[in-house]
């Protein structure tokens, strides 16, 4: 009997060990999900970045948590997902002063809180993330881009990366907080992508297409024939 009753004692205080880290990862959970904000559309300057493509654009839904732009999701002919999101507002300087460039993911190591969007498709699977707190915003973008089969177009307004995707981040300082994530998730096969950093009307947006049921772009669709 005294050795049941410590069997039974060991197997309530693991109990309680489990059930009191689970009730802090929910609280830590509906505290950030008080912190979210969801939109039934996407800010009128994030539908202007379409040029006539824009009636084969259809919203989804945008979240923020309600201090920072938010992150739009869009579909395009119902085969690409689009995301949208404003990195910089009222910037000055030409994206060849403010873009940074980080090959590898050694980077992202470390940061842990995100509000996520999952997407999937039959070969590979992606998450998009965006940070929960507000990001300390500088004249800076730190782009850290992991991947095969790059190409890359550049000129004062428009930076296109198109890659094979491991993973993709964006900050605003070498060693600071990662504000938007994409990656690679259970596959083997790599994410084609095209992403694209455009500076209009001195703001500066984060575009990110993604086919959504193969790994390839078809045709001759690219972002440059979807955003103005």
């Amino acid at each position: 009997m005294k050795l049941l009753t410590k069997k039974v004692i060991t197997r309530r205080i693991i109990l309680g060990i489990v059930l009191f880290f689970f009730l802090i990862c929910f609280v830590q959970l509906i505290r950030g999900m008080q912190k979210l904000s969801l939109h039934s559309d996407a800010p009128p300057d994030y539908w202007e970045l379409f040029k006539s493509s824009a009636h084969r654009i259809n919203f989804q839904i945008a979240v923020n948590n309600k201090k920072e732009p938010p992150v739009a999701t869009f579909l395009y002919k119902n085969y690409y997902c689009i995301y949208v999101k404003e990195l910089l507002h009222n910037e000055e300087l030409p994206l060849g002063s403010l873009i940074t460039e980080i090959r590898g993911c050694e980077a992202l190591k470390g940061e842990t809180i995100w509000s996520s969007t999952y997407t999937s498709s039959k070969r590979a699977e992606y998450f998009l993330s965006t940070h929960i707190e507000p990001v300390d915003r500088f004249h800076k973008l730190y782009l850290v881009i992991d991947g095969d089969s790059m190409s890359v177009s550049k000129n004062d307004s428009c930076f296109i990366y198109s890659l094979s995707l491991n993973n993709f981040a964006v900050k605003y300082e070498a060693r600071g907080k990662v504000d938007v994530h994409l990656k690679k998730r259970w596959s083997f096969d790599k994410l084609r992508v095209e992403i694209e950093v455009l500076k209009k009307n001195k703001n500066v947006y984060l575009i990110i297409m993604c086919p959504m049921r193969d790994q390839q772009f078809i045709g001759s669709d690219s972002i440059k024939d979807v955003i103005s």
